[in-house]
């Protein structure tokens, strides 16, 4: 009975998911599969020289609430619970740059094609060795945009990331809805049958 209730109410709701997942598989493939492509011809775009102007790892707080340190009093007639929140950090190297391209200023931001800047502090800290404040790089633009620019050129493998993230949510959301409509299939076989 409770099964059937929940299934009655919660219906609708997993191919609104199967959806949501396909959606967000798509956009993910669409953006990555752009930044594949300019990785790929950043490695024929002209070099100009350009100066390191911030290199710092920016620290962010993200508080959770922790499950295992729960406090339950009771007051009078009403029930506190006060669950102790965790602190965690976040860390992201935050690199600029300048560069000119025929006589025009600009200020990059962009390490490498699908760089991924955030996470450990080790990580952020090994980007920010690589580019100390003042150091001269080579900066390869777009000669067809020349405010778009990068520091390392080239296919690397973080630029498969979001790709490869939006193939699984793809066929996640492919999986929920097939499994759906051959539930709802039997489900239909069996009142017939009946």
């Amino acid at each position: 009975m409770l099964a059937h209730y929940l299934n009655q109410k919660t219906g609708c709701m997993v191919p609104v998911m199967g959806y949501m997942f396909l959606t967000f598989g798509i956009v993910m493939l669409i953006t990555g599969s752009i930044n594949i492509l300019s990785a790929q011809s950043s490695s024929s775009w002209p070099v100009t020289q350009g100066e390191i102007l911030t290199s710092v790892v920016d620290k962010q707080e993200t508080s959770t609430r922790s499950k295992k340190s729960r406090n339950l009093r009771i007051k009078g007639s009403g029930i506190s619970v006060s669950n102790k929140s965790e602190k965690s950090y976040s860390y992201e190297a935050l690199v600029s740059y300048s560069y000119s391209v025929s006589g025009e200023e600009y200020v990059g931001k962009r390490t490498a094609f699908g760089a991924i800047t955030q996470g450990g502090k080790g990580r952020a800290e090994a980007i920010c060795e690589r580019y100390p404040v003042g150091s001269q790089v080579d900066v390869h633009y777009d000669p067809d945009d020349a405010g778009s620019a990068t520091l390392e050129v080239g296919l690397q493998a973080q630029v498969f990331f979001i790709p490869g993230l939006g193939a699984f949510f793809l066929l996640m959301g492919a999986l929920i809805l097939v499994v759906r409509r051959m539930r709802s299939a039997a489900e239909a076989q069996e009142l017939h049958s009946a």
